[in-house]
């Protein structure tokens, strides 16, 4: 009797013509491993199947859109926070017996803004007759409120008619002279004048020794 041969790997095998020799296990895992190649190949290309281009730089928002996450550059409540303590560190520094000051000035909102506007009121009478010969008045006042620009050079910036301070949340002060009570009610109250805020919203705390 001839050999008998393993089925798959007869001449009409359809993995015959790669010259495999693959056994009929084997030959039901090339599917399998064809479509991982063809997952990973598509990771890799995803980037340009989507339209990304990893080495070119990012997008720069849309005008007014907002951005969520840290950013790079402090905003503005920030800045002023950190101008403010600075501002304070300096002056209460120079108190007698103070010591080294440092101050941390926590903001509950920035500098309110209000800008000059002008104000348009068109007021109108109406007289309606009806048919009994009586008559109707009817008033109707329209405001209109329009801000005021000013030109500097090729760009224009609103008019400015007050600013007000920003609203200051907290103030806390370490400062090395502050074990002295007397040192530390100068600190206080020179606090609350430069800030012109309570003593309820001032901490003054002593600095560790070390």
């Amino acid at each position: 009797m001839g050999e008998r041969k393993a089925p798959g790997n007869g001449p009409g095998s359809p993995w015959s013509w790669l010259g495999l020799g693959l056994s009929k296990e084997q030959a039901k895992l090339v599917p399998l491993i064809a479509v991982l190649l063809f997952i990973g190949i598509l990771m890799l290309q995803s980037d340009k199947l989507f339209g990304i281009d990893a080495d070119s730089p990012p997008l720069d928002p849309a005008p007014g859109a907002s951005l969520v996450g840290p950013v790079g550059a402090e905003d503005e409540l920030t800045r002023l926070e950190r101008q403010k303590a600075a501002e304070l560190e300096e002056m209460l520094g120079q108190i007698e017996g103070a010591g080294r000051v440092r101050v941390m000035v926590t903001l509950a909102a920035g500098p309110a803004i209000q800008v000059v506007k002008n104000t348009t009121v068109d007021q109108s009478t109406t007289t309606e007759e009806a048919a009994d010969s009586s008559t109707r008045r009817i008033e109707s006042i329209n405001t209109r409120e329009d801000h005021v620009f000013t030109r500097s050079g090729s760009s224009e910036q609103p008019v400015i008619a007050q600013t007000s301070a920003p609203e200051i949340a907290g103030v806390l002060i370490v400062a090395e002279g502050a074990r002295d009570v007397r040192i530390r009610a100068r600190l206080l109250d020179a606090a609350m004048v430069a800030l012109n805020v309570p003593a309820n919203r001032i901490q003054v705390v002593p600095a560790d020794g070390r």
